[in-house]
């Protein structure tokens, strides 16, 4: 995640799909509770309502520090293909109801 505007972009919401269905908002417990089943844990940022994400600010929502192609298939396929975190978020002015997601790939 990138912010690429003048000022900071305040989160609003966030919603979490895994193979097209609802999981919940990005947070520690969705990751908690998506993590359980994968081979690794990767590290992750979570997003709550009303926090600011500065301006210039970049950030990965979840990542493996040691990646290795054939080691993390799985997460590849998972971060391309299985999982989608939307991110609704206002200008410091705010009522603008801005969505960022994932492109397809």
């Amino acid at each position: 995640m990138i912010n690429v505007g003048l000022g900071p972009a305040l989160i609003t919401g966030t919603a979490v799909t895994l193979d097209g269905r609802p999981i919940g908002q990005w947070n520690k417990e969705t990751y908690e509770t998506l993590a359980a089943d994968w081979p690794a844990a990767p590290s992750m940022y979570a997003l709550f309502d009303g926090i600011a994400f500065p301006q210039g600010a970049c950030q990965y929502l979840i990542h493996l520090d040691e990646y290795d192609d054939a080691a993390h298939a799985w997460f590849w396929k998972l971060i391309c293909r299985r999982l989608s975190i939307v991110i609704n978020y206002e200008s410091f002015y705010g009522g603008e109801n801005l969505r960022a997601s994932p492109p397809p790939i």
